[in-house]
């Protein structure tokens, strides 16, 4: 795991919440030795941000908190603070970043499309445990039934990436 600096971070959004309340502890730089010193004090920052929320913060989305809430807050971040591997959340979301752009979008669980190296074959591409395409030859045409080759097709050419075809827009 490549060491990047790691933020830490509280928050109390329930479900049944309109908005939520964080507080940056750590940019990354600060000793975590130091963030957990001083655990009351973001804990207590926490709940004031909730006390003084009302319905004219948040682009009056906001909404008044109860001293209830403020103290479920409070223990909660003190909870989150000695709990939370934020290391390793900040590492798996650096992942989900790399495979969103890898991928173009959300990973999917699976493609079936048209092979780019031979179009009138299909291909199955799923991701592997490494989030990387695989890529396997099918056996039985599912595609021909549904959608023209994309060889056949004016205007559509193999996606840069190697997944798929995609056809170019018409300049309005």
């Amino acid at each position: 795991m490549n060491r990047i600096p790691t933020p830490i971070w509280v928050f109390w959004w329930p479900d049944n919440e309109p908005h939520g309340h964080m507080i940056l502890c750590s940019d990354g730089t600060l000793p975590l030795s130091v963030v957990y010193q001083n655990t009351e004090t973001f804990a207590s920052e926490l709940a004031e941000q909730m006390l003084i929320c009302n319905e004219d913060r948040h682009n009056h989305h906001g909404k008044g908190h109860s001293m209830t809430d403020a103290m479920d807050a409070f223990k909660l971040a003190v909870e989150q603070l000695q709990n939370k591997d934020f290391a390793q959340i900040w590492h798996d979301l650096h992942e989900k970043i790399r495979l969103h752009k890898l991928w173009g979008g959300p990973v999917p669980a699976a493609i079936l499309q048209f092979n780019p190296e031979d179009p009138s074959k299909e291909q199955l591409v799923v991701p592997g445990p490494d989030g990387m395409p695989r890529f396997y030859d099918t056996t039985i045409p599912v595609l021909k039934d549904i959608m023209p080759e994309p060889h056949k097709v004016k205007g559509v050419s193999k996606h840069p990436s190697g997944l798929g075809h995609y056809r170019h827009r018409k300049n309005p």
